[in-house]
């Protein structure tokens, strides 16, 4: 949903919004620690939807985890997929296997789109995870995928200059 996008926008980190009408929207603090960066690949498909209430107990404990600086938490349930998902992306499994190799400490599906994301700690890796994901889905399933690297944006929105 927008309101998702522009609550992290506007106020950085990892943002929660657990209400609509009223507007209840919370922002989860990061241990300044905590350097990850996160890998985010779109294969060519058409969206699939996943329910809410399927990935909500899963997302709370990631965001938990990414919360207390927690990396053994983020890495299991970045590792726990359900599988009926992941059957949803035609080469996620393949795809996921061929990153382990690079770096990579887990992925997961985000949302209800086929869009995968994973975690690193490492931003070379970050860039290597992610040529080696869309080179495979690729390769075995002539899929073709965007990618994209990011870092958490921890101040949010600012004002960089007036005109």
């Amino acid at each position: 949903m927008v309101g998702d996008h522009v609550a992290a926008a506007a106020l950085g980190e990892f943002v929660i919004n657990d209400n609509y009408h009223p507007l209840d929207v919370w922002k989860v603090g990061l241990p300044e620690t905590s350097h990850l960066f996160f890998v985010i690949v779109t294969p060519d498909l058409n969206k699939c939807s996943i329910s809410k209430r399927e990935s909500e107990n899963h997302t709370l404990k990631l965001i938990s985890s990414v919360a207390k600086g927690d990396l053994k938490m983020l890495v299991c349930m970045l590792s726990t997929e359900g599988s009926a998902r992941s059957n949803w992306i035609p080469g996620f499994k393949e795809v996921i296997n061929a990153t382990i190799h690079v770096g990579s400490l887990g992925f997961r599906m985000s949302g209800s789109s086929p869009t995968v994301v994973g975690v690193t700690d490492n931003d070379e890796e970050a860039f290597n995870i992610t040529a080696k994901m869309v080179v495979t889905f690729d390769e075995i399933w002539e899929i073709k995928a965007s990618a994209m690297v990011r870092t958490i944006d921890r101040l949010g929105c600012r004002v960089t200059a007036r005109t």
